[in-house]
């Protein structure tokens, strides 16, 4: 009977079987017809073969398809990042609807993703008055994605060790970026006196991705003890270190604004106030010993040009102006950066040269998409999953969790909203979905085990926690 259950093939095996002729047929048909394709075609068949073996890996599966979306733009090799980005969506669901939907196991429903579903449906009932149905299924098609990042994240995401697999994704994705990071200052011809740029990332977004990292690099020290706990945290502070260097290096004044805040929340916590303590120490070295490092970023800060507001005051005027003349509709899903260039147009030259220019604010740039009604909806599902974060804490220690994940969490995205707020084509993206996830896990996490056991009183040293009797 051993023998014979070894002998088996397994799904995965079956599976790529039964791809493997079909797929063979269909490249020699296609390559006879179209020339120049093979190469399109080994990339495809590459990706499917992936996306099959990652069917039976439901966490790698979804958190690969998170870091291709991130992914830097220097290593976004098309169409092979295309195609691995698809497959990794698709292979996430496969598996997904493999492992749970199958076996009809309850499924994560809260308030957030009834909310959102809610704005998708709208955003595609403004198809109806959107002039260009192409654009507006594009962006379409970015809501969808990224209600699936969000539903599948709380999905996978259902004890403490599922929390320490997606800590792991985003510590080591923040430390690759550390790593482009001191490659690009160490081994390139960088000059210290302008803006650091790593990977086509865009200067401002550099910083936000390593603030986003932070969780990662902390957890893994509140769930450990002892002399691993120590070696961690010697870690923790160096990544802590060189965010705080490229980001004065990146030159952006939302980003170091954002890391500030951070650092000054996690003061107000004894179980994160170690890093808050060594950010600052960190900063004020800099300030002493290497005052060219944040050279580039006190210069910006100095600017008048831009003012507070980085040019961005015409691109408001002209939304709040083009909210007022339509403000149930907007100009349909995906539409309102392109009826906005009239008002624009309207206001200043400057911008003349974008016909697709976002008003750089989420919110303004919801509701020129769809209208009050859309902003609405919007509003109402990021203060659920804020309630829901807030609500759990209690739940959240009487599962016997490190009582340091609420402060990592708000620092973190306190910080990344001071940002997010004044950034153009945000309202969406992978990094918000993932900071929605990061809130709305305590309360699932709770949820699925019936709310844990009494409430534990946290160690000093924001580890292992002691029960209350």
């Amino acid at each position: 009977m051993a023998l014979s259950r070894a002998l088996r093939p397994s799904r995965t095996s079956l599976l790529i079987v039964l791809a493997v002729p079909f797929l063979a047929a269909a490249a020699v048909l296609l390559s006879a017809s179209v020339p120049g394709l093979p190469l399109l075609l080994i990339a495809g068949a590459a990706a499917g073969t992936a996306g099959l073996l990652l069917i039976d890996r439901p966490t790698l599966s979804l958190h690969g398809w998170f870091v291709l979306l991130v992914m830097p733009p220097a290593l976004q090799l098309e169409p092979l990042h295309t195609l691995a980005t698809n497959g990794a969506c698709l292979a996430a669901l496969a598996s997904w609807l493999l492992a749970d939907g199958l076996r009809r196991d309850p499924m994560a429903w809260n308030g957030t993703l009834l909310l959102l579903a809610l704005c998708i449906l709208w955003a595609f009932i403004s198809l109806l008055w959107a002039p260009d149905l192409v654009e507006g299924r594009r962006a379409l098609i970015a809501w969808i994605l990224s209600f699936l990042l969000l539903f599948l994240l709380l999905q996978r995401t259902r004890s403490l060790e599922d929390i320490d697999a997606l800590m792991l994704t985003l510590g080591l994705a923040g430390w690759l970026l550390i790593l482009a990071g001191l490659f690009t200052v160490t081994l390139t011809d960088y000059d210290f006196t302008t803006r650091l740029q790593v990977l086509g990332i865009n200067e401002n977004m550099y910083g936000i991705l390593l603030i986003i990292g932070l969780p990662g690099a902390m957890w893994p020290v509140m769930r450990a003890c002892g002399g691993k706990r120590a070696v961690l945290m010697g870690l923790s502070v160096v990544y802590l270190l060189l965010t705080l260097a490229f980001v004065a290096l990146s030159g952006s004044r939302g980003s170091a604004i954002s890391l500030l805040i951070v650092l000054f929340l996690f003061l107000f916590s004894r179980s994160v106030r170690p890093w808050g303590i060594a950010g600052l120490s960190v900063l004020i070295a800099l300030l002493l010993v290497a005052p060219f490092v944040l050279g580039v970023v006190l210069h910006r800060v100095a600017e008048e040009g831009g003012s507070e507001l980085g040019g961005r005051a015409p691109l408001w005027a002209a939304s709040l102006d083009f909210i007022h003349d339509h403000p149930w509709t907007g100009g349909g899903v995906g539409n309102g950066p392109f009826a906005l260039h009239a008002y624009m147009a309207a206001a200043t030259g400057t911008f003349n040269h974008r016909l697709d220019l976002p008003s750089h604010q989420p919110f303004l740039e919801i509701a020129v998409d769809t209208g009050l009604f859309g902003l609405v909806l919007y509003i109402l599902m990021l203060a659920s999953a804020v309630w829901s974060f807030a609500s759990s804490r209690r739940r959240w220690l009487g599962l016997g969790a490190p009582p340091g994940y609420h402060p990592v969490v708000i620092g973190v995205t306190v910080g990344f909203v001071v940002s997010w707020f004044k950034a153009g084509g945000m309202k969406h993206h992978p990094t918000l979905i993932l900071l929605l996830a990061l809130m709305l896990i305590p309360a699932h996490l709770a949820a699925a085990t019936g709310g844990g056991p009494k409430a534990q009183r946290p160690s000093r040293a924001g580890g292992p926690m002691s029960s209350v009797r």
